[in-house]
């Protein structure tokens, strides 16, 4: 019996210690239990950060040599350096030290051009002015040979093309495209199929044709095909786009010299004939004002 007391008095004790330190497994303090409340902390004052006071430069810092001599990308910094000190305080001090700045620039820039001015008019493969003159009797002798060329190329190649005119009774332009056709057809004898889209929008959809007037460039005996005007074009419009056209469907030409004329072939306008084999030594022919010891 007294064995029996015993044992229940501890079982007792035990729970109630159990009881007791339960909130401690959470805040070990018996008296701030699992639902203590208390009121946070009030955030610590932070010191306000002062904006940071740019310090500028003065022009007085640098000589003209050193300005003249910078590197241009270290120039080009120091410049809106001073733009953004002039902005802000907008004095005559600081506007005059940006506008000298821009005034050192401007002399750096037309001494560039007085050196590249040399050199074009010293070096043949460098002058564009020989392939396409600015002069009027120039001009007109350019004009002349692309002319040549225009129809040359479109009067040999009657036979193996043809054109595809894509209209709409209800399109106004195509009255005003109908007029420009004759009169190709006319000068160059060639055929111009008229095809309808509203009876026939099958085959205007197998072209891709989807506005009106539509002017197709097709190759006899070939899928190949090529829209050469979408929308009223002149006579003179439709020439070019025509001999380009023709060129590029038969292989004369690439994407890369679609506006090549045949007169300028290993000129400067033909983009890849640098990368053939350069004559008298090419861009090595030596420097303005020096002689080739060869």
């Amino acid at each position: 019996m007294i064995k029996r007391v015993l044992i229940l008095w501890i079982i007792l004790l035990l729970f109630s210690n159990t009881v007791i330190s339960a909130p401690t497994s959470k805040t070990n303090d018996p008296k701030r239990g699992w639902w203590w409340y208390e009121t946070p902390p009030p955030p610590e004052d932070k010191e306000e950060q002062k904006e940071e006071t740019v310090a500028y430069p003065s022009l007085k810092d640098y000589t003209k040599e050193e300005l003249w001599n910078m590197e241009p990308e270290k120039f080009r910094k120091l410049i809106k350096v001073f733009l953004d000190k002039a902005v802000q305080n907008p004095t005559v001090e600081s506007v005059k030290e940006y506008l000298t700045l821009q005034d050192i620039a401007r002399r750096k820039a037309l001494a560039f051009t007085n050196v590249a001015s040399l050199v074009v008019q010293t070096t043949p493969e460098l002058n564009t002015l020989k392939d396409a003159p600015i002069t009027h009797v120039g001009k007109v002798e350019m004009t002349r040979m692309q002319s040549e060329d225009v129809e040359r190329t479109i009067r040999t190649a009657v036979d193996d093309f043809a054109l595809l005119y894509f209209y709409s009774p209800t399109c106004p332009y195509c009255q005003a495209q109908e007029k420009v056709n004759k009169m190709f057809i006319g000068k160059y004898g060639w055929q111009i199929k008229g095809i309808d889209v509203t009876e026939n929008r099958l085959i205007a959809e197998q072209f891709g044709v989807s506005t009106t007037p539509t002017l197709l460039l097709i190759y006899r005996n070939s899928d190949d095909y090529l829209p050469v005007a979408l929308g009223v074009l002149s006579l003179y419009d439709i020439e070019r786009n025509v001999m380009r056209g023709i060129r590029l469907l038969r292989g004369e030409i690439t994407p890369e010299e679609y506006n090549l004329y045949e007169y300028q072939r290993g000129t400067a306008f033909d983009p890849k004939s640098i990368l053939q084999e350069t004559r008298k030594g090419g861009y090595n022919a030596g420097t303005p004002g020096t002689a080739n010891a060869d």
